[in-house]
């Protein structure tokens, strides 16, 4: 969960005592900080849910259950959406001359998560149907074709 909205709220300190400017910049980069270190935990603590789940079903290991894979599916989605509001707002600080620590680390667990999650629970089981019949090209195949197709 982040607390996006007291990070706005900090940047409308308008209603309350008057602050300098660097001390409102001051307030919002350690808010940001603390939203960013919140989101990467966030990320992690998805990761061990998901773990706990593959080893539940574990035999052989078998694929998790569609309704696992979709929550899990789901959760990553939400924490896109929650981090990417975290990293908006660290973003314009970095913008003012600031700089938030672990920010490029939620940049790039942000376009990690993002790519994760464009394959669907489904394609994922769709495609381990298919290599369990059989029904794939060797990456050695593959290699061949495109380097024929390049000479040609």
């Amino acid at each position: 969960m982040t607390a996006v909205s007291l990070f706005d709220a900090l940047s409308d300190e308008s209603r309350g005592p008057k602050l300098t400017d660097a001390e409102i910049l001051s307030r919002r980069a350690a808010m940001a900080e603390k939203l960013v270190t919140s989101a990467l935990d966030d990320l992690k603590r998805i990761g061990e849910y998901e773990r706990l789940c593959a080893s539940a079903v574990t035999t052989n290991p078998p694929p998790l259950t569609p309704a696992l894979g979709d929550s899990l599916h789901d959760l990553y989605c939400q924490w896109i959406t929650e981090a990417d509001a975290v990293a908006v707002r660290a973003r314009v600080l970095r913008d003012q001359g600031v700089r938030i620590a672990a920010a490029d680390q939620l940049d790039d667990a942000l376009g990690r998560t993002r790519a994760r999650v464009v394959v669907s629970p489904e394609q994922i089981a769709s495609a381990t149907a298919q290599a369990r019949e059989g029904q794939f090209i060797s990456s050695r195949e593959l290699r061949d074709e495109l380097r024929a197709r390049l000479r040609s």
